[in-house]
């Protein structure tokens, strides 16, 4: 193999007499994949003959070649049932994909999905990965982990919850979607699935239900006894007033966790305009010149209390693809004239184009020397930029 430098267009150093550097090379024949993996399981949960749960594992890849978590053949953790005598009851366990490659020698933690068999007894859980399409890992002549596990009896569900609802906002706006701080511990005897969300009703003054069916907030992977901070959604109601919000856990299509004798906490919630409050009509995709300046036509409506006076503008932030702040103080543009609660204003927003690539653009309103409306929990207009 001989190294050379090149200066391009016009001539490599070898031919004006620079020796070029030698070395000897072996090429090897094709890597023949050798499979390998290690596996540190935690004790695992409560097991009810019939149900399902999660189990944290750290695996490590001792392989020769890196784990592909997707493609035609990613590699995947599974497990078989044998009983203690070593007999196999259930061959293909469910699997659990890996979060992103994983190169040889490092190691991945994940919450492995189980299902336990449907009748009680004393079994042996053999972990084992398999890359799809190809072969189980044992197959290959790596050892499972063998873990001894004692499944019980079916039994009754007991649901039970405990929330903390001491973050719950005393105020929030007219059909506004906040994210309400609060506390969850997992009471039931089992470990919540993807089944179990979080969810609300909301009553009005007179203790009628507004609203039964509130958005959902996953509650899956909390186990028995844990506690979790989440960030709950929800959806005032439509009109001003005096409401009572009560946060519940749901099991979807079997019961509210209220049903079957979870106290819920009350939050008296006053619902009203806030001062800022806008909705953008933003271009889904704006295809720009990079580098230059442009026009983009936004609709915007003043869903807050407050009159849009010469101190308010129109401005935006620029983000790469992996969230990073490119240009946070984006140019302003006035609005053509005071705009007052309720209406709407089409404005010509000035932006200057960044470089060439793809990059997520939101438009936020601003009250210069006072606060930009995505600071006060408004939503701002998204859209993808993509400069050319």
């Amino acid at each position: 193999l001989k190294l050379d430098l090149v200066q391009e267009g016009m001539a490599w150093f070898s031919s004006k007499g620079v020796t070029a550097g030698t070395t000897q090379v072996s090429i090897a024949g094709p890597l023949v994949a050798s499979f390998g993996a290690s596996y540190q399981p935690s004790t695992s949960a409560l097991a009810f003959a019939g149900s399902r749960t999660t189990v944290p594992i750290t695996i490590t890849n001792t392989s020769n070649f890196t784990w592909p978590a997707a493609g035609s053949n990613p590699v995947r953790l599974s497990y078989h049932w044998a009983s203690t005598a070593g007999t196999t009851l259930v061959w293909d366990g469910l699997r659990t994909l890996l979060p992103t490659d994983v190169p040889v020698g490092s190691s991945v933690t994940l919450q492995a999905a189980v299902a336990f068999p449907a009748t009680g007894g004393t079994y042996l859980l053999r972990w084992d990965m398999v890359q799809d399409g190809v072969a189980w890992f044992s197959g290959k002549g790596v050892t499972t982990n063998d873990q001894r596990v004692s499944v019980s009896a079916a039994k009754a569900a007991f649901y039970g919850g405990s929330l903390d609802v001491s973050r719950v906002p005393a105020s929030l706006g007219v059909g506004q979607i906040a994210t309400v701080p609060l506390k969850v511990q997992n009471l039931s005897n089992f470990d919540f699935d993807s089944s179990i969300n979080l969810s609300y009703h909301w009553y009005d003054g007179t203790g009628n239900v507004v609203t039964w069916d509130g958005l959902r907030t996953p509650l899956a992977g909390i186990r028995i006894n844990e506690v979790r901070a989440i960030d709950a959604t929800v959806q005032t109601p439509a009109a001003t007033g005096t409401y009572t919000l009560r946060l519940d856990i749901v099991r979807e299509g079997v019961t509210w966790f209220s049903g079957a004798g979870m106290q819920l906490a009350a939050n008296t919630v006053i619902v009203q305009v806030p001062p800022y409050g806008a909705s953008y009509i933003v271009p889904p995709t704006l295809t720009l010149t990079a580098g230059a300046a442009s026009m983009i036509p936004i609709t915007i409506t003043n869903t807050g209390s407050l009159t849009w006076d010469p101190a308010f503008n129109l401005a935006y932030h620029i983000y790469y693809q992996s969230g990073a702040v490119l240009v946070w103080e984006g140019v302003r543009t006035d609005l053509p004239a005071s705009v007052a609660p309720s209406q709407s204003v089409t404005v010509d927003a000035v932006v200057n184009v960044p470089p060439a690539g793809t990059y997520t653009i939101k438009f936020d309103l601003v009250q210069e020397g006072v606060a930009w409306f995505s600071a006060q929990g408004v939503s701002v207009g998204s859209a993808t930029l993509q400069a050319k």
